[in-house]
Order: C-alpha cells, then structure tokens, then sequence
C-alpha cells in the first residue's frame, strides 16, 4: 500500500508542478471570491489547467519537448537581445515567450525582438526593473517546487534502495519514473521560465530612435 501511495503522490506532485502555463487575458484573479466563481473566465482557466495536467499525466513526453522548443525559443532571442538591449537576460526572452509582456496599446508579443521592433522602452535601468517584478511575480512558486523535489528525491531513493536489495520493481513504479526523468528534463528547460504568473507587464512605447540614441550614450559613460 506504501509503494501506490508514494507512487500516485509522486505522480501527481510532478505533473502539477512541472507545468509553467502562459499568461493569458483572464482577468478573474483581481475578483474577490464570491465574483470569482461566478466568472466563465476563472472556469474556463480551471478547465485548460486540467486539460493540460490530464495530457502531461498521460504524455508527459509531450512536454520535454515543448519546453525544449521554449528553451531553444528563448536562447535565439537572447542571443539577439544581449547585444542590442544591455541588461536583457534569458529569464527576459523566457517571459517574452509566455506572453508576459504587454504594449499600451494592449498587444501582446512573444519576443523580445518584437517588443524593439514595436518600439518598447528598454533601457537598461527598465531591463534590472522589469527583472526585479519578474522574480517578484513568480516568488510563489518556491515552496511547490521544494515539495515537489522532496518527493521526488525521496522516491527515488527509495527506488534505488529496493533495486539493490533485489526487491522485485512492480509496474506502476517503471510508469513513475518515466514520469519522474521527463518532469526532470522538463524542469531543466524552464528553470528560467515564471510559475504562477498570473499579471503580463505592461511597457510603455517611445520613439525607437531616440530609445537608440539615449542607449548609446548611457553605454558611452559606462
């Protein structure tokens, strides 16, 4: 009985907390409780995280490679941006890929490229800023993922030691490790990426020129 329930916890603790959502445009989060259930949006969000769990529970394959594109994603921006926006980092290009930022004008974008070619405000001193709310944003995810890597430790510890001592394995501990080694590889490609994120941030426009200029001779004193 130990060996199901360590292995259904496992299962459930990895699927729910490997999965780093995008932001969307469900604004049910800013409702007090009692609005917020009787809100089509804060359902239809339930409904997708479901989704998404019931697919990684059953393929969790699926999602390696997909945060693997992510990661790929993110590392082509980043090689772009480090070089035309001093203080752009990976976790930037990372929450550009899940639509966290936003225009005044309200659309969205998915890179930082776009958000130069639109004519964002990215000045160095706004690239440490908008890093600050990034990690501020995502701060609640710590605790899942201490849990989550307990768990998994202690399961595979425990794993190990009965393979060791030619204890027989039985199939449903095969079926979470394969779950075990994909949320690890999954983890690995969005460790940069926010969880739990729920607010884009906003960026202001200015002339793309004149944004240049102000770049050009910040870096000059520097």
């Amino acid at each position: 009985m130990d060996i199901i329930y360590s292995c259904i916890s496992t299962t459930v603790i990895c699927t729910i907390s490997v999965m780093h959502f995008n932001i969307d445009n469900n604004t049910s989060n800013r409702l007090d409780f009692r609005d917020k259930i009787r809100s089509s949006d804060y359902w239809d969000a339930i409904g997708r995280k479901v989704g998404y769990w019931t697919y990684g529970l059953l393929m969790p394959e699926a999602f390696v490679i997909l945060s693997c594109g992510e990661y790929y994603d993110a590392l082509k921006d980043y090689t772009f941006m480090k070089t035309e926006c001093p203080g752009w980092t990976f976790k930037h290009s990372m929450f550009a890929r899940m639509k966290g930022f936003t225009l005044e004008d309200g659309d969205s974008v998915k890179s930082g490229r776009e958000l130069l070619n639109r004519g964002a405000i990215l000045t160095e001193s706004r690239c440490k800023q908008l890093e600050f709310e990034i990690t501020d944003k995502s701060k609640a995810d710590e605790l899942s993922k201490t849990i989550a890597v307990i768990q998994i430790t202690r399961f595979l510890l425990e794993t190990i030691a009965r393979a060791a001592n030619a204890l027989p394995i039985s199939p449903l501990e095969y079926f979470t490790c394969a779950q075990v080694f994909c949320a690890l590889f999954t983890y690995i490609y969005w460790f940069d990426k926010p969880h739990g994120v729920q607010e884009k941030i906003r960026l202001e426009k200015g002339d793309k020129r004149k944004i240049r200029d102000d770049q050009l001779v910040l870096n000059g004193m520097s």
